[in-house]
């Protein structure tokens, strides 16, 4: 009878395993064939290129599922159900993901897979741009023991949140890791482009510069040396040195080969090299070109974009420099007549793109502009209006803070003695300090509308401003404002008040980036001052900021939670923002060609709208 239980009980266990073999081999070995064959020897796909030609995720899901169904006592349970999880991240379905993954860690507490369903959830919640709590499950991830092959991902991709949250410092830290920690990783030349991305958007350029140099000189191939390269233009561009940019462009082209004249012959219409080789002399022309624009040399940026002309006629990069040449003389020419025409033979050179469509977008605003410049007989509440549209035009959209200073002087002239006038000083002040870093001229304008414009909302924005800073501004100075109802232009109270909280608008901006960029101790009091507007402000419409993507109303609510600063303001007439759209000569691991910033879609104007070339974000 012994011997019989015996064979009874390794019977059973041999019915075990064999049950154990098949739900491995039979399901869950095949469900993680398919998987890895889905990516290019990665965990997960970190970008698009880690894809394999034609993933296979819903193969390794259905097997997933039939082995949790079919064999729901296997100890391969845990293992499908993260493995179902993965799956759909690949498949782009990170909040499907997210739900499963919070139900693994309720459903298996003691599972060893804990740290790794953390990760997943953690690059889950990034996908899905809950970048808070992506960050929070990153965190928690590297309090439990994380498995290490997975711990340089879960850095890189906390430094990929935290760039989606401006907090760019972090972020380059973050990468950093990477960068020193894990240098044989095959994340390390990642983690360096994302760290370098991360320093530029602090406006820390010597350093952005010294990761883009490094790059450049271990690219494999002459397109990503080429693009590393203007990123490194863009370093120097940012920080003012004109001279080097151009040096280092100029050598740059003297390894390239010059195009050769377009064949006219036998009434030929001219087409220029269109394929990315032959474009680098171009590309190089139009940053040479972009660089003399910032630095204020109009002459020599408009040669250079003439010679794209020239040299590339009727293709993409051809549309771009007609589409420059008209920027040019919109910002630093001031020539909105010259603008228009230059814009409007953005079409006949290559009507299909998308710089015709945007230059269609600017000949509209500058006909908008040169009708509020024009506009005669107008009440004092509508002039007010337009003068403030006029200067915040050149502030937000052209990014041209000397002229706004002058137009809000001349509106502080023109209206002497109203709330107009202590709005328009404000203004100045708000754009000295923050866009030209003239500090403490910034400060003697807040103190004179504090001292001479008591009674007005200007009054205490520019107290909120000085507060901000560490001034002391004393209570008896500062006086509420009151209703004024005026019949001299027969404007109605009501009509009177809201025409001064679109002028506000301004103001709005000014004491949300105050909330932004002080600290913990100072934030409180300009909050406090925008909520007080907040309710009251007439909203812009909706404009466009990158091609096909919304751009939020001055004052809403951005991805963490902080309020916008520096969006082109549109007042109440919806002048639309310059945007410089982009071409399909970037890097091949990026996907947004703007200066900077946002991710998720709230950038700033540049000073020079970003060639097709130029920088994108990790």
């Amino acid at each position: 009878m012994r011997a019989r239980l015996l064979r009874a009980l390794a019977a059973a266990a041999l019915l075990v395993t064999v049950v154990q073999g098949c739900a491995y081999y039979n399901t869950f070995y095949l469900a993680k064939r398919y998987y890895g064959r889905s990516l290019n020897d990665v965990p997960y796909a970190v970008d698009k290129a880690d894809l394999s030609g034609q993933p296979q995720f819903n193969r390794s899901i259905d097997l997933s599922q039939k082995l949790i169904q079919q064999y729901p006592k296997s100890k391969w349970v845990d293992d499908a159900n993260l493995l179902w999880a993965k799956s759909l991240i690949g498949n782009d379905d990170p909040r499907e993901a997210i739900r499963m993954l919070e139900e693994f860690l309720d459903k298996y507490p003691k599972s060893n897979l804990r740290s790794e369903a953390r990760f997943y959830l953690g690059v889950a919640q990034a996908r899905a741009r809950k970048y808070e709590r992506a960050l929070d499950a990153l965190g928690k991830f590297f309090d439990e023991s994380p498995k290490k092959s997975l711990e340089p991902y879960a850095y890189l991709e906390r430094s990929r949140a935290l760039y989606s949250l401006e907090r760019y410092a972090e972020a380059a830290d973050a990468a950093g890791m990477v960068v020193n920690k894990y240098k044989k990783s095959e994340l390390a030349t990642r983690a360096r482009l994302a760290r370098a991305d991360a320093l530029f958007a602090q406006k820390s350029y010597d350093k952005a510069r010294e990761d883009y140099h490094f790059l450049g000189t271990h690219s494999l191939n002459d397109e990503d040396r080429l693009t590393f390269l203007l990123n490194e233009a863009d370093c120097l561009q940012g920080a003012r040195k004109y001279d080097e940019a151009l040096n280092l462009l100029h050598d740059a082209m003297g390894h390239e080969r010059e195009p050769l004249a377009p064949d006219t012959t036998g009434g030929k219409q001219a087409v220029g090299p269109s394929t990315p080789e032959q474009q680098h002399y171009g590309r190089l022309q139009m940053r040479i070109g972009t660089v003399h624009l910032a630095a204020g040399n109009l002459d020599q940026a408009l040669a250079s974009y003439h010679r794209v002309l020239a040299d590339y006629p009727r293709t993409t990069l051809a549309a771009e420099a007609q589409y420059r040449i008209g920027y040019a003389y919109e910002t630093a020419g001031d020539d909105f007549d010259r603008a228009r025409n230059e814009y409007n033979k953005v079409k006949d050179i290559s009507g299909g793109t998308s710089f015709a469509d945007q230059a269609a977008t600017r000949v509209a605003s500058l006909d908008q502009l040169v009708q509020f410049r024009s506009a005669t007989g107008d009440s004092v509440q509508q002039a007010a209006e337009k003068a403030f549209l006029r200067a915040e035009q050149y502030l937000f959209e052209l990014d041209n803070p000397q002229r706004a200073v002058e137009e809000y002087e001349k509106i502080a002239q023109d209206y002497s003695g109203t709330p107009y006038a202590a709005k328009a000083i404000m203004a100045q002040g708000w754009v000295m300090g923050r866009r030209l870093n003239r500090k403490s001229s910034a400060d003697s304008l807040f103190w004179i509308v504090v001292r001479e414009h008591p009674g007005t909302e200007a009054q205490l924005a520019s107290r909120d401003y000085l507060e901000a800073d560490g001034a002391t501004v004393p209570e008896n100075l500062i006086r509420l404002p009151e209703p004024v109802v005026t019949h001299a232009d027969s404007v109605t109270a009501d009509s009177l008040l809201r025409a001064d909280m679109r002028a506000d608008s301004l103001h709005a901006a000014a004491v949300a980036d105050s909330a932004r960029l002080a600290n913990d101790s100072t934030r409180v009091a300009a909050r406090d001052s925008l909520h007080a507007l907040g309710d009251s402000l007439t909203k812009p419409p909706v404009g466009p900021n990158t091609l096909g993507a919304p751009q939020p109303t001055l004052g809403s609510p951005s991805t963490n939670g902080s309020t916008q600063l520096g969006q082109p303001h549109v007042g109440a007439v919806g002048l639309a923002p310059i945007v410089v759209p982009d071409s399909a000569a970037t890097h091949p691991a990026r996907t947004d060609t703007t200066h900077h910033a946002k991710p998720d879609s709230t950038r700033k104007s540049p000073a020079v709208p970003p060639d097709t070339t130029h920088r994108t974000h990790p």
